[in-house]
């Protein structure tokens, strides 16, 4: 039961992690999304409404090349959530 508990708290504390870096990472690229979501605030890190495949896609489009280092960084961030 202790056991259980423990690896609940660990997932637990993980997300929460894995959370912030991902506030961070918007913060820091946030001239990215600012023509799709507006400025970034703490009391708004996250999109409310859905996003459609054209918002995506436009996102992807977009004619600066930060936006891959942007992509690198979610994908290392992710990746790293996932293994521990």
């Amino acid at each position: 039961m202790m056991v259980k508990i423990e690896e609940h708290t660990h997932e637990l504390i993980n997300f929460n992690i894995a959370q912030i870096r991902m506030c961070a990472l918007r913060r820091k690229y946030a001239h990215l999304f600012s023509q799709f979501a507006g400025d970034f605030s703490v009391e708004r890190p996250y999109l409310k409404q859905p996003v459609d495949a054209q918002a995506v896609s436009d996102f992807l489009l977009q004619y600066d090349n930060r936006l891959f280092y942007f992509v690198s960084e979610l994908m290392d961030l992710l990746l790293t959530s996932k293994d521990q």
